[in-house]
């Protein structure tokens, strides 16, 4: 079982390329999946493998580094929270 996003992507990547090895690779994912599948599409592109297509549905392209909110955003969560607009 792998344990790191680039090890699931690449076993992943090796079962679409059993079936089709040449591409061109159609990819796509929800959610987490999308991540996945972003991930596969880095490592065919790495390789030079052909991506025709990569569809991510209600997914977050992964970040280098996580970016801090502004201030500004938890002074208005806490605004709301106090007026019971949310928890």
């Amino acid at each position: 079982m792998p344990t790191t996003l680039e090890a699931m992507a690449a076993e992943y990547l090796e079962r679409v390329r059993a079936v089709a090895p040449g591409g061109p690779y159609l990819l796509g994912g929800w959610s987490f999946g999308g991540v996945v599948a972003f991930e596969m599409a880095a490592q065919l592109a790495a390789a030079g493998a052909p991506v025709g297509l990569l569809a991510i549905v209600d997914s977050r392209a992964p970040l280098a580094a996580p970016r801090p909110l502004p201030d500004d955003i938890w002074l208005v969560a806490g605004f709301a929270a106090a007026l019971g607009v949310a928890r």
